[in-house]
């Protein structure tokens, strides 16, 4: 266990403190660390029944698996207010798509429009992307990989999201290749975030 006066020695002298405190002033202290990790990119796809929007496709970046055993899991957060959240409150599944780098282009139209103001899957089609029901849901034919999921808990408040766990029903994968998927670093090189 260290005392006083070891710890005393162990700080910088005067002109180390100046560079520590000089080199803290530098680092970005406006955002956590953890904001600027790198995470893969998926995309939600939901089922739903309300004419105006019915279902939908979103970028999905908070998104993590917590569980292997006895069933896999992921924690998703849902932004409120979404078609992809009212979609999954009622009807409790969707299916989760790994994104490849080539989806990146379609960051403004999954991540920043509306299913209210935009046909996703139209829009998906003129962009050039083909679309594909899996697990009874329209996802993108050239996804690294799908889940079908369902959620298992209830839907926990989380500022501007409400997070849910969500149990792994299903999966299928479509590369072998972890460096086929499209990751949020990817997204800041082409200039996305």
């Amino acid at each position: 266990m260290l005392n006083g006066n070891r710890l005393a020695k162990c700080s910088p002298p005067g002109r180390g403190r100046q560079l520590v405190a000089k080199i803290r002033g530098a680092m970005d202290q406006s955002v956590p660390l953890y904001t600027k990790f790198s995470q893969p990119v998926y995309s939600l796809a939901t089922q739903g029944t309300d004419a105006p929007t019915g279902p939908t496709l979103n970028l999905l970046t908070y998104a993590c698996p917590v569980a292997i055993k006895p069933d896999r899991c992921f924690a998703i957060g849902l932004y409120l207010g979404t078609v992809s959240h009212d979609n999954m409150k009622a009807h409790r599944r969707g299916v989760l798509q790994v994104l490849r780098p080539s989806h990146a282009t379609l960051f403004h139209l999954l991540g920043k429009t509306s299913a209210r103001d935009v046909n996703k899957h139209s829009a998906i089609q003129e962009a050039g992307f083909c679309l594909r029901e899996r697990y009874g849901v329209m996802t993108l034919e050239d996804a690294a990989s799908v889940m079908d999921i369902e959620v298992v808990s209830d839907f926990i408040p989380c500022g501007d999201h409400d997070v849910v766990i969500c149990r792994v029903v299903n999966f299928e994968n479509f590369s072998e290749d972890a460096n086929d998927a499209l990751y949020t670093s990817g997204l800041r090189a082409a200039g996305y975030l």
